[in-house]
């Protein structure tokens, strides 16, 4: 009996060691595994900047020439000559003899189909109307008083809504220019704003140019705002700072859009406004070179424990990363210059940057990401400044203190830079009609030719600031500059 139980006993004294020799390297491995994590100079991907990521393709591409077939746009054709018919006829020949649009640098897609519209709203059948023209069709009617009165059987009277043509929109398949003067139903531009919003501006690489177009006008003003007749408006005998606006806006893939905007600026010739919204306009920057300053040593990863996780963290190229060993605070005063990813030739007509804003956030290696920190700790990103140069200089101040800094803790920061305003032209003023005062005339003008409310607001556009700063406002919240990224780890 005693044999047995001693026999067991050792039995189980070797169960037990061999278990255990199997375990011993997993709990070692448990406790002494470090995982090594990639850690990008993007703190948010859907937002990254660098240029249109719309793919050069070889795919067709059609053409939309569409034409606001309200009653308002009637007074620019009642004359036998007026810019308008030759901005209307130059687009239409453009887009007829387009076999190709640039869809990059060096790269083009060809056009399979080019499409010409009469555009608005039925009020009769409380519908928006796209009325397909044949291209013939389109360069002889448009032309006309009827295309626009809404008394010929074959154009019923619309009135001015766009909205419906940039909603249906796809950049990625589309190039469109839609020829109006802005006067939407109800006189609500903000309308214009959202759909470019959601319909162009959510592809990137996506862009909008808006051309103002003062042109000979000898018919009605009418009220955006109830539809109705306002007054009278002529410009015979007047300079052309007295002529009535109308807009070109393109919409489409930025390359697409400045292949056509250079070719109409070359064919039309009289002076015109352009003002181009391309939130990808700028070139990527990055954190450029720190000096090495003592008690900083360059490195390309670190090493962190937290409890029981431990972490190698492997840093992109575009880090500038220190381990540091002094406690002396440092400040360094870098110099980056702001890049346009545009034609050189249309480069003024962009808008650009004038002030940016700092988004700090700090990467988590436990959660593997990003996350916005309460305050950057240790390390600070101020006075940050653009100055008006060209090319623009971004300036800015990076202070690092390393006893704010928890021992052997690595601080990885990416300090996005995002646009907080734009270039506001001035004519965007000039030629609003809520800009005026009782007392001016349109210069040039000639008082005894017209009414009192001529000379206030029949070379004006209603509202037009308010639709161009908001073309601003969503341009600027999806331009970025680019992001600088700092790492430091204080080994005390």
């Amino acid at each position: 009996m005693g044999q047995r139980w001693l026999k067991r006993k050792k039995t189980s004294s070797r169960i037990k060691v061999f278990l255990l020799g199997l375990l011993s390297p997993i709990f070692l491995t448990a406790c002494n595994s470090r995982q090594s994590i990639e850690v990008p100079c993007n703190s948010v991907p859907s937002l990254g900047n660098g240029g249109s990521s719309l793919t050069p393709s070889n795919e067709g591409l059609t053409l939309e020439l569409h034409v606001d077939g309200s009653a308002s746009m009637t007074g620019y054709v009642t004359l036998p000559t007026s810019r308008y018919r030759t901005v209307l006829g130059t687009i239409a020949k453009i887009f007829s003899l387009s076999d190709n649009i640039a869809s990059g640098e060096n790269t083009e897609r060809p056009v399979t189909a080019t499409q010409y519209f009469r555009t608005g709203f039925n009020k009769q059948s409380n519908q928006t109307v796209q009325q397909n023209l044949s291209r013939s069709q389109f360069e002889s009617d448009a032309q006309t008083q009827e295309f626009y009165e809404g008394k010929a059987e074959e154009y019923k009277p619309l009135t001015s809504q766009i909205t419906n043509v940039i909603d249906s929109t796809d950049p990625t398949q589309k190039v469109i220019a839609i020829i109006t003067d802005l006067g939407q139903d109800a006189g609500d531009v903000t309308v214009l704003n959202e759909s470019i919003q959601k319909s162009i501006f959510s592809t990137p690489g996506s862009a909008v140019a808006i051309l103002g177009i003062r042109s000979e006008f000898d018919g009605v003003v009418y009220d955006p705002s109830t539809g109705r007749r306002k007054f009278e408006y002529s410009t015979k005998d007047q300079s052309d700072q007295a002529y009535r606006p109308f807009y070109v806006i393109l919409a489409g893939s930025f390359p697409a859009i400045q292949d056509l905007l250079l070719q109409i600026k070359n064919r039309i010739p009289f002076a015109f406004e352009t003002s181009i919204f391309y939130p990808n306009v700028l070139k990527p920057t990055f954190a450029p070179p720190m000096d090495n300053s003592k008690g900083m040593s360059p490195v390309r990863s670190f090493q962190q424990q937290q409890g029981r996780e431990s972490w190698i963290l492997k840093l992109s190229d575009r880090y500038q990363a220190f381990s540091l060993n002094s406690p002396d605070s440092l400040t360094q005063n870098p110099q980056i210059s702001l890049e346009l990813d545009s034609n050189p030739d249309i480069s003024q007509f962009l808008n650009i940057p004038t002030a940016l804003k700092v988004i700090a956030r700090k990467f988590d290696p436990s959660t593997q990401d990003f996350i916005d920190p309460p305050s950057p700790q240790g390390v600070s990103l101020g006075n940050l400044q653009l100055t008006k140069d060209t090319p623009s200089q971004i300036t800015y101040d990076l202070t690092i203190s390393p006893e704010e800094l928890a021992n052997q803790e690595a601080y990885i920061y990416a300090f996005r830079l995002q646009a907080e305003a734009l270039t506001t032209p001035d004519w965007w003023q000039a030629w609003d009609a809520d800009q005026v005062s009782p007392n001016n005339n349109p210069e040039g003008s000639k008082p005894d030719q017209v009414s009192p409310n001529n000379n206030l607001e029949g070379s004006k556009t209603d509202k037009l600031s308010n639709f161009l700063e908001g073309m601003n406002d969503i341009t600027a919240e999806k331009m970025e500059t680019g992001e600088l990224c700092y790492g430091f780890q204080y080994l005390k």
